[in-house]
């Protein structure tokens, strides 16, 4: 992936392309996703407390946590290159931020990941070499975290037909179309999109999974530097990080 999408997209994509001659296996335990179109199980509970930067960064993955990835921490550096990505039109403003690293809702604090195949996985003749992402951890004040999962399902419908996002340095970048997935059921509610892109230079698309575990929101991008046009993100990567999420929420002290 090339500068076409936002500063935070090619950090990633820099970094994930380090262990990339290479790319996704999908197999069962790369995971594909296989259907549902995930799910939203918002509820009149009392909301629940933030974690701490701490137990965030506690409850990231790590390498181990998930064989056969490279988990790479990006630094508070790499995420600001995100900047503030704003769309032309209101209703797309949730979906449009998800190309940058500030939000409207802020978050209380905040992780950045990315996510690359390693080992023998990371075969040049494997059909979908080019896979990568970037995973983003968020605790919300209270009730925030569900208003956040509200506003990018609703812009996911409002804006199908795309919008012009621009980013903290005036980069446009065309959004000329915005669908919803099937994805897996994960989390307590959760939505799964692709954004259609394309400039002067180059088009593709990026896959997003967006899922909020209590007040945390765990966001995944995936896309694919050798067929822009097939991205996806690994499902044990998916369920390994909210898992991951959820233990960190109901665990004391």
């Amino acid at each position: 992936m090339k500068k076409s999408v936002s500063r935070v997209v090619a950090a990633a994509a820099v970094v994930a392309a380090l262990g990339l001659t290479t790319a996704c296996n999908d197999d069962d335990s790369s995971g594909k996703d296989k259907g549902g179109k995930g799910t939203d199980k918002a509820t009149t509970a009392p909301a629940a407390a933030p974690l701490t930067k701490a137990k965030l960064e506690q409850a990231a993955l790590v390498s181990k946590d998930v064989e056969g990835f490279e988990i790479t921490k990006m630094s508070e550096k790499e995420a600001a290159e995100g900047g503030n990505a704003k769309s032309d039109k209101a209703e797309c403003q949730p979906v449009a931020e998800l190309l940058g690293s500030e939000f409207t809702l802020a978050p209380t604090a905040s992780v950045f990941q990315t996510y690359a195949v390693t080992g023998p996985g990371a075969n040049a003749d494997n059909p979908e070499a080019g896979l990568g992402g970037m995973i983003r951890l968020s605790a919300h004040k209270p009730g925030d975290a569900e208003k956040v999962l509200e506003g990018v399902r609703s812009a996911v419908k409002d804006c199908a037909g795309g919008f012009t996002a621009t980013d903290g340095s005036g980069d446009k970048q065309q959004v000329t179309e915005v669908k919803e997935v099937l994805i897996p059921e994960v989390g307590e509610e959760s939505v799964g999109f692709t954004l259609a892109t394309k400039d002067k230079e180059e088009g593709g698309k990026l896959k997003f999974i967006v899922v909020r575990t209590g007040a945390q929101v765990t966001s995944f991008f995936g896309f694919n530097m050798t067929a822009p046009d097939q991205p996806e993100i690994p499902q044990l990567v998916v369920s390994a990080q909210v898992d991951k999420v959820a233990k960190a929420g109901k665990a004391k002290g």
